[in-house]
């Protein structure tokens, strides 16, 4: 058997798994992962945007398919996450190609945090965009939104694999305008790669094509995970001092309301307020929460109906 070449480390793939820095490790084989914003709707209508990275923009052709991987379980409760769920009942999706001007949505759509039915499109202050040949909406401000139906979903043992089928693709007409100047449409688009996960608390380390450094966006979130609760993140508030027990426990309140119930043409007036509040606190408005909870309707604080 030919000696290695000192100069190089060769791991195993139980090797690989079972070492110490195991997520490095993978990271190292996949350099600078485009970023998506993956919308489906939920049995009630409501959308849902998570962040995809583990992409795969040519599956197939003649039909043009692609794929991408997204993890099935919650971490931190080993519940089955809204997307998966979102794409087993309701099986099409849009995906947006995610740009440096959006970096602070992905805090936002990232991890799921925000509550389940509440929409992380009007969070982030994104601005739907119709589909024309899916139900989900697209977003506005990305320049490429790809329309897809689902074509399969293999489940591994952590990760989803969802191959879909593109049945649509909505470009701005600037991106049209650079068809034939590969380079000049990147230049235009300055799309968001994900390289690492990173930090105390861990997030998503994000570059563009344009800059060495990473880019400088918010926190949202639970301060000692990448994944968490919405009640795990109002505890982190408080402790740092950003909200009252009392105003923990009203919010708690108004999204369990939500949770019980998350028709959004029955329970508008929770999916409203749970919005709003969503949208303060991730903009760190601290006085406008305070105002929306003075103002919210007493009977919002109690769980039953």
């Amino acid at each position: 058997m030919k000696e290695q070449d000192p100069s190089r480390l060769f791991f195993s793939g139980n090797e690989m798994l079972a070492h110490s820095k195991r997520e490095k490790l993978i990271y190292t084989m996949i350099v600078g992962q485009p970023v998506y914003f993956l919308t489906t709707l939920d049995e009630f209508g409501n959308d849902n945007t998570m962040v995809v990275t583990q992409f795969m923009p040519s599956a197939d052709f003649d039909p043009y398919r692609i794929a991408f991987a997204i993890r099935r379980l919650n971490i931190t409760d080993n519940l089955r996450r809204q997307t998966y769920d979102n794409l087993r009942k309701h099986p099409e999706f849009v995906l947006s190609l995610g740009e440096n001007k959006l970096a602070d949505a992905v805090s936002i759509c990232g991890d799921p945090y925000i509550p389940y039915g509440i929409s992380e499109m009007e969070v982030a202050g994104f601005t739907r965009l119709p589909s024309r040949n899916v139900a989900p909406p697209g977003i506005q401000e990305c320049k490429v939104n790809i329309e897809c139906k689902v074509d399969r979903i293999e489940d591994l043992t952590m990760l989803s694999i969802v191959v879909g089928t593109v049945v649509g693709l909505n470009l701005h007409q600037s991106v049209w305008n650079r068809i034939d100047d590969r380079l000049a449409q990147m230049e235009l688009i300055d799309p968001l790669l994900e390289v690492d996960v990173v930090g105390n608390p861990p997030r998503h380390w994000l570059v563009t094509l344009n800059k060495e450094r990473p880019i400088k966006r918010k926190l949202v979130g639970c301060k000692g995970s990448l994944h968490g609760r919405f009640d795990q993140w109002m505890k982190d508030l408080k402790q740092d001092g950003h909200i009252t027990d009392e105003e923990e426990e009203m919010i708690l309140n108004i999204w369990k309301r939500w949770e019980n119930f998350r028709d959004p043409k029955k329970n508008v007036q929770m999916k409203q307020l749970l919005s709003s509040i969503c949208k303060h606190i991730v903009n760190e408005d601290w006085d406008s929460l305070r105002t929306e909870l003075n103002v919210a309707p007493s009977s919002s604080f109690h769980l039953k109906y």
